[in-house]
Order: C-alpha cells, then structure tokens, then sequence
C-alpha cells in the first residue's frame, strides 16, 4: 500500500534532521529490554510497528510480559513543525489504496517503527502476571528493546492452531500470551462488555490499483490476544493517572464512550422487529450490553448479520476523547485511554506526554517546559482529535464505498442477490449478499412498474399507494440487477431482476 504524506517541504526538512542513533546515555536512563523476547505482530502489509511484546518465565513461575510502545515524543518535540503537522491532522487515515500518515514516513517507517533487529526507544507497561491472568504487579517505565521477530496475523494463527510452529520458546510465549489474553477476554464478556466481532472488507488491487477481489475479512483469535494485551496497557495507564491525580486533580486525555440513549435503543428494538429480532431496551450498562450481544449472537452466521451490526453501531454513541473520565461504555472500563498507537493518533502522543510529566518529572527532557497543558486547552486538543478522528472514519468509508463501485462497473446487467438494508422516501438499499456492497433502487423506478409506492417512515417500510399494504420491509431478501455505477460518488443503482 502506497503513502501519500503531501508533507511540506519544511515538515520533510525537519524530520530528515532527526537521528535514529540512539546515545548510550539514553540507554542508560532506561530499562534495558534488548536482551528479553521480544516481537510485533501486525497485519502482513503493515510497516509502521507501534506495539512490540516482550515475555519471559520469572524464577518463581509467573511471566513478565511487556507491553511496548514506540516512544515517538522522544523524537517529535512539543511545538515543532512536526507536532503542528501532527496535531493538525489528528490522525493517520487509511484509504483502500493508500495511506496519509500522520507522521513524516522518516518517522513512522523508520525512527520510531519498532521493526525487527533494531534497538528502539519505547515507552512500556510491565505487567507481572500468573497463569490465572492475574496480574501481580506492574509498572510504567520508560525502556529500549530490540525485536526478535515480526509476525503478520497469520503466522501467529498458524502457531496458535499448531499448524506450524517457530521454536519452542517463541511458540510457548505465543500461546501463553494468548492463554492469558482469552482469560481477560472472557472476564470482560461475563461482566457484560460487549463482545460482538465485526467483520472487516478489503481489496485486492492491481497494480493499478483496480479491484480484482472483493475480501472479506473475519478476525482471528490472533487479532484478539494482541488487542486484549493492549486494552489491559491502555486501562492500567489510565487508572494509573486517575488513582494519582485524584489528590492532585492531574487533568489527562481519557476515551470515553457513552451508554446508547433510551431513543435510540428504542428506535433498534422497532427496526430489529422487522427483521424478526427481539431487543429490550435497558437503563443499566451491563444489561444493555448483554441484550445487545444477544441480538447480535441471534442473527450470527444469517444472512442479515451484517445489516443488524450495522444498526447496533449506529445505535451506540461514537466514543471521542475527553479530560472528563466518564467510563467506557462498551468495554465496561472505568478508566480508559489511547496509549498504544502513538505512530498514527495524537491523542496517544499526549498521553505519552502527560506520563512523562506526572510519572517521570523528567527535566532532561524538554517535555516538562514546553508541554504545560491546563484542563481548557487539553479539552480543546481532545475536540479536535475527536474530530479529526471522525473525518478520518467518513474518508475510510467514503473510499470503500468507491471502491466498491469500482469493482462493480464492470458488471453492469449482473444479478445478484441480496437484502434490503434501509429504505428513504427516494428508494431501496440493497446489501449484496456476497460481498456487503450496497446499492439503490430509486422508488422512482419502482413505480415505473404497474403499482405506485409510498415510504412509510414511521414503520419503515413501503407501501402500496393504493389498499396501504406493506410490500416492502428491511431484511426481506431481494434479487436485484446492477442498472448503472458512479465510482466517483460511490453509487451503484439497481432495478428488480
């Protein structure tokens, strides 16, 4: 996947000044991990490696299992150039076809990228735990490591499924890691948290960068035990800060995510109805989870599953930065934040920012002097990461959306099958079933046809003009012909086969 940074002159000059030579006197302020097991595992294509893991078996039997995190405020100081740019963007956003990063690629694919058989600086949490999944102990440090090993999902797959095998001390971190990660995750799912698992889509593209294939994309028990090892480093940072700064009333950059509203809720339980699903609406967090896990393990494996996840997320609030700590709805977090990807989110870079000055004191660096952040400016730097964040999600979706209708306009007159996923008052959606490409049929080439229809907004639905009766309802299963296609809009019209 190509990169697009479109980085000023100035940005680009700046980020080539920046050593990766990393001087012993560093190294001697820090824990020295190079020594200890350590690896990334990522998706194939990836090249930006914010997130290593380090394990080794202690004398008494438990493990030390390190979380590390590319320490990129070491190198991108607080007012520079590069910050500026950094902030401005809020976010990396990643296209179909290509990426926008962040970061100068001099950083994010080099510097700080925690490639294999480097030595790299990193900000780290620590954590001693048994094989019960109890952690013992833990600590923030601030460490260098030099990775043994880059995995992509995959291969970690294959071990985890004894379908192949590295060596024996890799492969036993692997599936202890793993071990432990699935202890956490079932804790979280008995609480409550919501567990339901989307599925992701992906291209396969020539080389000029046409769509070949449409993928889609399951995530595996792989994606699980790297994503709980980082919900446990982000969840302990932030209890972290907000166990010390209860005296000190430290303000901090948490990720907060709201319950669903009483409306919305309501508004599933009518839509999911039709689909011939039951929802019950709730008042506390536990349930409302519990009852949305249930919805979603009701239609797993159908046919509308993807339409019914879909409405669960526009059901739920968007989560967004915040100073004010309101819990984490969905993962049932008292405490939450964003550590662990301070390569491609800004909000991770103020957090590792934050620690350094509540935790280390540091005034070797220059963090301490030129970050002073009151409670107003941190809030006014979490709206607008916030927003960035979202016009980043709407670029992603808009891109996906094009390519789809890319892959489509070669196929004009193919029938496919599919199901209907929304109704306006101006046509039909269509989900495909085989690839979750969504199309129209506009109501004003269904009333070409000998009956007149009306939408009926308050049961969304369509109905015949004439007798009132519903003819047309979400989920029900449509057999549709691709009439025409827009890629650059993203449209794709169809007509009843």
């Amino acid at each position: 996947m190509t990169r697009h940074s479109n980085f000023s002159s100035d940005v680009i000059e700046e980020a080539k000044a920046i050593s990766s030579h990393i001087e012993k006197q560093e190294i001697n302020k820090r824990d020295d991990f190079r020594k200890i097991l350590t690896f990334t595992i990522d998706p194939a294509q990836a090249k930006d490696f914010d997130d290593a893991l380090s394990f080794r078996v202690l004398e008494d039997g438990k493990y030390e299992v390190g979380v590390h995190i590319a320490d990129v405020t070491h190198y991108v100081k607080p007012k520079t150039r590069i910050d500026k740019e950094a902030y401005r963007r809020g976010t990396s956003v990643y296209f179909v076809d290509r990426v926008v990063p962040m970061l100068p690629e001099k950083l994010c694919n080099d510097v700080c990228s925690l490639m294999p058989n480097q030595d790299r600086l990193c900000m780290s949490v620590v954590f001693v735990v048994d094989d019960f999944g109890q952690v013992q102990e833990h600590r923030i440090c601030r460490t260098v490591i030099h990775s043994d090993y880059r995995f992509n999902y995959e291969q970690v797959q294959e071990i985890l499924n004894k379908t192949a095998q590295m060596n024996a001390k890799v492969d036993d971190a692997i599936l202890k890691l793993h071990h432990i990660a699935q202890i956490w995750r079932k804790e979280r799912e008995d609480k409550g948290a919501l567990n339901f698992v989307t599925n992701e889509v992906s291209f396969r593209l020539s080389p000029t960068n046409e769509p070949l294939e449409i993928i889609i994309n399951q995530p595996t028990t792989s994606h699980q035990l790297v994503e709980e090892w980082m919900l446990m480093a982000n969840k302990t940072v932030a209890e972290t800060i907000e166990n010390k700064g209860r005296k000190n009333h430290l303000p901090f950059v948490y990720r907060i995510h709201e319950m669903p509203t009483d409306e919305r809720q309501e508004s599933l339980k009518k839509i999911v109805k039709q689909f011939g699903y039951k929802f019950k609406p709730a008042q506390k967090k536990n349930i409302i989870c519990h009852n949305l896990n249930q919805l979603f393990e009701d239609c797993k494996d159908k046919e509308d599953h993807a339409i019914i996840e879909k409405l669960i997320l526009k059901t739920m609030a968007k989560a967004c930065y915040s100073t004010k700590n309101i819990g984490h709805y969905g993962l049932l977090f008292a405490s939450y934040t964003h550590f662990t990807s301070p390569i491609r989110r800004y909000p991770d870079m103020m957090v590792h920012r934050l620690l350094e000055k509540y935790l280390f004191h540091s005034t070797q660096h220059s963090h301490e002097k030129a970050w002073k952040m009151t409670t107003k400016t941190l809030e006014k730097y979490c709206f607008h990461c916030s927003e960035q964040e979202q016009v980043a999600m709407d670029a992603e979706r808009k891109s996906i959306k094009n390519m789809y209708a890319k892959y489509y306009e070669n196929k004009i007159g193919t029938v496919v099958q599919g199901v209907i996923s929304g109704m306006k008052d101006f046509g039909i959606f269509v989900d495909f079933n085989a690839t979750h490409a969504e199309g129209l049929i506009s109501i004003r080439l269904l009333n070409e046809g000998p009956t007149e229809y009306i939408f009926d907004e308050e049961e969304c639905c369509m109905r015949d003009a004439k007798n009132g009766k519903i003819k047309y309802v979400l989920g029900q299963e449509m057999t549709v012909k691709i009439k025409s296609v827009t890629p650059e809009k993203g449209w794709i019209d169809l007509e009843l086969a």
